[in-house]
């Protein structure tokens, strides 16, 4: 059973597959977790999506040194997880 129809958040969606009710189709980075500690399993792999972020951020406060921080934090994160969801 192809439990993504049931489910209108990848969180219920995620619970649902967790439980045995079938199969979830959702990003890895919203199970890494789980796949690490077996809780749940990828028997068909994962397929390269769209990689795309919009970060959208008040001119006024882009040179901020804390909204930069924030900004470098999560291309920085971004960019682990691309490299680890390639492996």
């Amino acid at each position: 059973m192809h439990i993504d129809d049931a489910f209108d958040h990848f969180y219920l969606l995620i619970q649902a597959a967790k439980c045995g009710l079938g199969l979830a189709n959702v990003p890895r980075m919203l199970v890494r977790d789980d796949l690490s500690s077996g809780r749940l399993v990828a028997p068909l792999g994962f397929s390269a999506g769209p990689n795309k972020l919009v970060l959208w951020v008040a001119p006024h406060l882009s040179r901020r040194p804390d909204t930069v921080k924030l900004v470098d934090w999560l291309i920085d994160e971004l960019r682990d997880e691309l490299r680890t969801s390639e492996r």
